[in-house]
């Protein structure tokens, strides 16, 4: 499991090394979009195979390496049961790693929740404009420009010139349903929030 994960981040480090360098500054922004959304799935899958420049690569020999068991102390004498001895360990023994994941997942999990209820507070405020494909929702005392699905909203500071601007701009990315995307990268955050 633990090669696994590392062979996710390196392909992951990979495409985002890719990404940065040749993707980043042009301006095809459905194929840079197409790229982010599928590399991180890519890379879930491309650990599970067998590519045969790796396989050359490393020696089959290293892979299946045994070492010798070392015992010290006199091991006739002892009269524990091994079967004993493994079921105490086990009810004693804590795994931290997956301690340390799950406190992780946890704290991840919250801070979604946080942004969610953040999100969802804002929709009880006044709504300026529906129309048949979004709704502008006003929020007052702020200069805030975000979208959530079909929703935009827009501070009340802002200028005419501004919101007319900015709700052009959003409705791009309401009609190419980014919200989608942002969910799907808050949930990886969730489950690969070491990364």
């Amino acid at each position: 499991m633990q090669a696994y994960i590392i062979q996710l981040i390196l392909f992951q480090l990979l495409f985002l090394v890719v990404y940065e360098v040749l993707l980043k500054k042009e301006t095809f922004f459905s194929y840079n979009r197409v790229y982010l959304l599928l590399t991180p799935i890519l890379a879930f899958f491309i650990p599970f195979l067998k590519i045969e420049l790796l396989g050359s690569v490393i020696p089959q020999e290293t892979i299946g390496v045994i070492l010798p068991e070392v015992i010290l102390g006199n091991a006739i004498s002892q009269s524990v049961e091994p079967a004993t001895v493994e079921m105490s360990t086990a009810i004693t023994s804590v795994n931290w790693w997956a301690l340390i994941y799950f406190s992780g997942v946890l704290l991840s999990l919250f801070i979604f929740v946080k942004k969610y209820l953040s999100i969802s507070q804002m929709f009880k405020f006044q709504q300026v404009s529906v129309e048949k494909e979004f709704k502008i929702i006003e929020i007052p005392n702020s200069s805030i420009a975000c979208t959530f699905f079909k929703t935009i909203f827009l501070g009340a500071s802002l200028s005419a010139e501004e919101k007319q601007s900015i709700i052009s701009h959003e409705l791009i990315h309401v009609k190419q349903r980014h919200s989608i995307d942002l969910l799907f990268f808050e949930l990886l955050r969730i489950v690969f929030w070491f990364n």
